[in-house]
């Protein structure tokens, strides 16, 4: 992935749509629009296009990479094609983030993480790669790099999301079915497409080369139904799905326990994945 890393600002074409920008994690996202309550509404009536300029992005790949994920993740493993989100835990049961493990092959996952935390978690899986046992690295066939900026990150979100993305892949090929993720051709450029819900929607993270990122961004709002939708808007209607986004915005300690994570249903019922022991204390 890292062979198309371009440094992308859409910055310009945000603040012509009269983006509010302001610094979020790692880049400078467009907050707010026009109208906040607009823009909520077009997520739940119409299709709601976000550029995802904060999100983090990590490649775990290689033989190992399996092992590795199964340790370091709380969530059931993931079948090629299919995603979860996941606990990621330190070994006394602190809770260092919940990235969406997507699995793109038998040996391949992309963990995507827009919270503050992606920078420890990076650090922590790159930490557990080189972790040995009597003298023998535990993953020496496991490789992780960092992929934020390799690929640039666009949601759609509504009813009408099906019917835009539709319109730019071939008669004979399908979107991936909600829960599902698919590498597909949209017009001549190669993308990773992850069909998720928002509100009970449809919404699609589509994530493209850095080169074609703003013909694509000028292209989806060419289409009448679509509007775009800052972050005060999407993270307003998330937040009610996704229960850890709040834990996971400030830099404390995030003490977790087993039945707060099974809640959230990022945790899975087995004991064999780092800090599990602890969880049990």
């Amino acid at each position: 992935m890292s062979q198309n890393n371009l440094h992308v600002d859409l910055s310009k074409e945000h603040m012509l749509l009269g983006g509010v920008m302001a610094q979020r994690h790692r880049a400078q996202v467009a907050m707010q629009y026009h109208s906040a309550s607009d823009e909520k509404n077009a997520l739940l009536t119409s299709c709601g296009l976000t550029h995802l300029a904060d999100m983090g992005m990590m490649l775990v790949s290689g033989t190992d990479a399996p092992s590795l994920i199964q340790a370091a993740v709380a969530c059931n493993m993931p079948v090629v094609g299919s995603y979860a989100y996941g606990a990621v835990l330190s070994g006394d049961a602190a809770l260092l983030s919940v990235p969406l493990v997507v699995r793109t092959g038998d040996t391949e996952f992309l963990l995507l993480d827009g919270s503050s935390r992606f920078e420890l978690l990076y650090e922590w899986i790159s930490w557990l790669v080189c972790v040995e046992q009597d003298g023998k690295a535990l993953y020496a066939h496991a490789s992780v790099s960092n992929e934020s900026s390799s690929l640039v990150v666009f949601q759609l979100a509504g009813p009408r999301a099906t019917a835009i993305l539709s319109d730019y892949i071939a008669k004979d090929v399908q979107l991936p079915k909600r829960g599902c993720v698919n590498n597909l051709m949209l017009d001549s450029a190669m993308s990773i497409v992850v069909h998720s819900s928002l509100a009970d929607q449809d919404c699609y993270t589509v994530l493209l080369p850095p080169a074609v990122a703003g013909t694509f961004w000028r292209s989806f709002l060419s289409f009448s139904e679509v509007e775009p939708v800052g972050y005060d808007a999407l993270k307003s209607v998330e937040r009610k799905q996704i229960p850890w986004s709040s834990a996971l915005s400030h830099s404390d300690r995030i003490s977790a326990t087993r039945d707060m994570l099974v809640a959230w249903q990022i945790c899975r019922d087995s004991d064999n994945f780092i800090g599990a022991r602890a969880l049990a204390q």
